[in-house]
Formats: C-alpha cells, structure tokens, sequence
C-alpha cells in the first residue's frame, strides 16, 4: 500500500480508503467481533444449563440470581450476555471460578445516571450482599477492581460426584432444536470401508448427546445409489444374466459382481459405452433398468444393515442421490428460462465465472453432479 498526499492507503483497482474509512471499518469490525462474543457467551450459558447441569452454569446461576437482586433494572437495559461474566479462574489460590461482572455493570450504571456505585468494587460489594449463604461455596471476596473470587465447598462437590455416580449425568438445559446430522453415506453395490465406518460412529455418537440434551435429531443418509456405476452394473446384470426377469440372479456377493462389472468395463470398450448409454436409460426412467437397480440397491441395503446393527445404529433414513432425479429437469427448465444455460457440442452448460463451466446436461443426455 502507499500513504498519499491525502492521507489515504492504497486498495484493489487503484482505489484509496482514507484513514477516516479505515477507523471506521475498524470500528464494524469489533462490533461484529463483540457480539460473537456474547453469542459464543450465550450459548456457553446455555450450555452449561440451571443447577441440574455443569458447574459453571450452577455458578452463573447463583451470580445471576444475585446480580438481578441487587440492580433490577439491569435485564431490561442491558443484555446478559454483557453482564453475566463467569469464568474458572486461571490461579488455583483465586478460588475455583470469578466473576468478571462488576466492570460493565458500573459502566452501565454511570452511563444510565445512576451514581450510587462510584467504582466496580461498591458494585462487588452489592452482589455479594445479595448473594447471602449458599452450600456450593465456602469463601466469596472481592479482588484487584471489582473481580468477585468465588472457591468451591469441597464437601458439597463430593455430592455432586456422588450423584453422578448414583444417577449418571443430567443433561444441560438447552432450547430444543431438529437438528439433521447427515453421516455414514456409503456407496450401492460396494462394501464401506474404513472411512464409512469412522462417519458412522462420529455420527452416531453426535446424534445421541444431540439426543441426550433434548434435541429432535435426523439421522440422514445420503447413500450414493445413482451414477455411472449403475450403468456399468445394469448392463452388466443384462448381459451375463439375460433372464434376469425369469429367473433373478444370487448376487449377494456384490463385491465380487462389482469386481466381474468393472473388469469388463475396463477393457470392453463396447462394453463401457453400452454402460453408460445405460445411465441415461436409468435416468430416464427405463422399466428394466430401474429393477435392476432396484434389485441391487436391496442387496446393499440388507449387507448395510448387518453393520448397522451392529453398531446399534437406528433410525437412519436414507435420502440418496436418486432422490434429486425428479428434481433436476425443472430446475434445468428454470435456468434456461432465465438465460443461463447455453446448448455447447450438444450439452447444456453454465458459464460461471470459472474456466470449466458447469455441466447441466451432458451430451448424451445424462446428468451429473452439477445438475442439482
């Protein structure tokens, strides 16, 4: 950048930004920094829940009571997450957790008019009146401006350890949420390897403290059940089997199928092209294809099902690529409509902004990624 004569700093495309704009791009900046503080408060708050839940949230909760005791006006001027400031303390002899709240109180209350706390100390001293006796602590003071140092009663957590123990866990108050997790996604007429398996567990596990805490959770699974493979697959199951119909296959092997299919689509180049001539007729909807299709879509299902089960994982509901098929010729028909979308050696494409546009429809008819 450079500094001119107009105290400006140079930007993109020989633009200047003044050091007025800067100081006030600098000011939005800490604006929006501040209130993704008080949401990412927020939602540590929530998460930590009423007495039924985390500690720090059984101590937010006494200092809360005893801060709205102390200045009622306070909730209706400012928000909590402002003034509601608890956080364990980073020194063992400062006691377990402090509270922070005394400084932006006393600001609020001096720019409100109010005068009766001249410091953040006198407002320490008047939430510590309102705090009165409680089991969970043994010694509250006040420390350096206004800092309320708050120690644990040992005795008292014992309790809680022991009602853990006794009971297990409650779960943390939290407004509940449908919450969708999409996970496991393995691939039709293929075995899940490691990778499924890892996106099944972590899923899992993220469902059921989902779960735990209250939420409404979806488990989705976005199988891979459409694509060139399928092409490879149907032409394959038509030719080796030619009455298919009469007389259906035993391919609950369909590693070794998916091997057989895959050889020849490696080195029978009619084959290959008879294969993916063959996506197209399952993409439009072709009776056989789609049985055939169907056929190996069950046989997947039962062998997915067999880790599932083992894994106790339940309630999974697949939502698969087929599922956007219907879905992919109005929105082609919207985009053309719109003037997006411009014929190119006989596909339908979409310039961008990129240097590869994206394909909408292929040459041959089919569709791909891009379409939805």
């Amino acid at each position: 950048g450079r500094v001119g004569k107009t105290s400006s700093i140079g930007r993109l495309e020989g633009q200047t930004m003044t050091l007025d704009e800067m100081a006030d791009r600098q000011k939005r900046q800490l604006e929006s920094l501040d209130k993704l503080q008080s949401s990412l408060d927020a939602m540590k708050r929530r998460a930590g829940g009423s007495a039924g839940g985390t500690l720090v949230g059984i101590v937010s909760g006494i200092f809360e009571k005893a801060i709205t005791a102390a200045f009622p006006s306070l909730s209706a001027g400012l928000e909590k997450e402002k003034w509601l400031k608890i956080n364990p303390t980073t020194d063992a002899k400062f006691g377990d957790y402090q509270c922070n709240s005394a400084m932006m109180i006393h600001k609020f209350l001096k720019d409100s008019g109010d005068t009766s706390c001249k410091a953040p100390r006198d407002v320490s001293v008047k939430i510590l009146e309102c705090l009165g006796q409680t089991e969970v602590f043994t010694k509250t003071e006040i420390a350096g401006p206004g800092f309320i140092n708050a120690h644990l009663d040992p005795q008292w957590v014992a309790k809680q350890f022991a009602k853990i123990l006794k009971d297990g866990p409650s779960a943390p108050v939290a407004d509940p949420q449908n919450i969708v997790v999409d996970f496991s996604s393995p691939n039709i007429a293929k075995e899940m390897h490691v990778g499924h398996l890892r996106s099944t567990i972590i899923g899992e596990s993220i469902c059921r403290v989902l779960e735990f805490c209250g939420h409404k959770v979806s488990r989705i699974n976005h199988v891979g059940d459409w694509g060139t493979q399928f092409g490879m697959l149907i032409n394959h199951l038509r030719t080796a089997y030619p009455d298919f119909n009469e007389t259906p296959p035993n391919i609950s092997d369909l590693t070794g199928f998916y091997k057989e299919a895959k050889k020849r689509f490696d080195e029978d180049e009619a084959f290959k092209k008879a294969a993916q001539l063959s996506v197209v007729t399952l993409q439009s909807g072709d009776e056989f294809s789609l049985k055939c299709w169907k056929t190996l879509c069950d046989v997947s299902r039962i062998q997915f099902k067999m880790v599932y089960d083992r894994l106790e994982c339940a309630g999974l509901v697949e939502q698969g690529e087929s599922f956007y098929n219907s879905r992919i010729p109005p929105i082609v028909k919207e985009l053309t409509d719109m003037g997006l979308i411009e014929a190119s050696d006989g596909a339908q494409i979409i310039h961008c902004g990129r240097q590869i546009p994206l394909m909408a429809v292929k040459s041959d008819g089919g569709v791909g990624y891009d379409s939805p």
